[in-house]
């Protein structure tokens, strides 16, 4: 019997992805890498960046934090083991179990709710709120996009930080217009198809990117549509939502394959702060 997922950005959904996400992590080990997340690259030097920008950025100690786009935890989960406090938030309802699961597998706790950055509602409760993996550009439209850095400001302490990574349309050039695919073995010896296509769809930055997985008789196809922004307008943005601009840092992952702009960099994150 045949299995067939297709989801859709605009429509909120994001099924497919979960899926393509579950079997990623499946690939990496499940559960059983949990333990060693932390200690692998690239989120062993995502989690000095961040240590280092809360120390050096914030005007108030970080203890307490707000991942939106938590996912399956793997950010989540080691910022709790060194000793932070950290709530979940995602969109997809099959993240968010998947992500209390681990979180309990490897006897934490925390909690994780179903929602995006426009749904929070809190007010002056983190000290540290993360926009990670993209996440500000599945909102395709500027005043979403502005909506929701304004409630993630508002859930700040004063103070306290927003950190968020950017990509450019560089950094995405290896999926312009063609497809990039891989060929894996996932741990039971199940052959797995993953693939990643994007297309640009108008010069203001609309891009449409496709992601897909089959394995077995299961396939998954994931449709983003994004709004992809230089830094500067990015910066911008963040200004217009009430932060003052703190650093901006080079991610640790590879650089484009044309190397790096100074002006705008292909993947950065860039760090804000809610004023006194």
């Amino acid at each position: 019997m045949s299995t067939r997922v297709v989801s859709d950005s605009r429509e909120r959904d994001f099924a497919a992805g979960h899926a393509i996400g579950e079997l990623e992590f499946e690939l990496a080990g499940g559960r059983a890498s949990l333990q060693a997340l932390e200690a692998r690259e690239p989120l062993a030097s995502e989690l000095r960046i961040l240590e280092r920008s809360f120390e050096a950025h914030a005007q108030r100690q970080v203890r307490e934090l707000l991942e939106v786009g938590c996912g399956l935890g793997t950010t989540l989960i080691p910022l709790l083991r060194r000793g932070y406090w950290v709530r979940g938030l995602d969109i997809q309802r099959e993240a968010v179990i998947a992500c209390r699961h681990h979180v309990q597998a490897c006897g934490l706790s925390t909690r994780v709710h179903h929602g995006d950055a426009r749904t929070v509602l809190a007010e002056a409760e983190f000290d540290a709120c993360l926009l990670l993996r993209g996440r500000l550009a599945l909102l395709p439209e500027e005043p979403a996009q502005l909506e929701a850095l304004r409630r993630l400001r508002k859930a700040l302490r004063p103070g306290g930080l927003l950190i968020l990574d950017h990509r450019n349309l560089l950094a995405m050039w290896p999926v312009f217009g063609r497809k990039r695919v891989r060929h894996e073995s996932l741990p039971d010896g199940r052959a797995l198809e993953l693939g990643r296509q994007a297309t640009i769809i108008s010069v203001e930055g609309r891009v449409h990117e496709r992601r897909w997985a089959a394995v077995g008789g299961q396939y998954f196809e994931q449709h983003d549509h994004l709004r992809i922004t230089t830094v500067s307008e990015t910066c911008s943005l963040l200004r217009h939502a009430g932060f003052d601009l703190a650093a901006i840092e080079a991610h640790p992952l590879p650089e484009g394959p044309f190397g790096t702009n100074p002006d705008d960099p292909a993947y950065v994150w860039i760090v804000a702060r809610r004023p006194h």
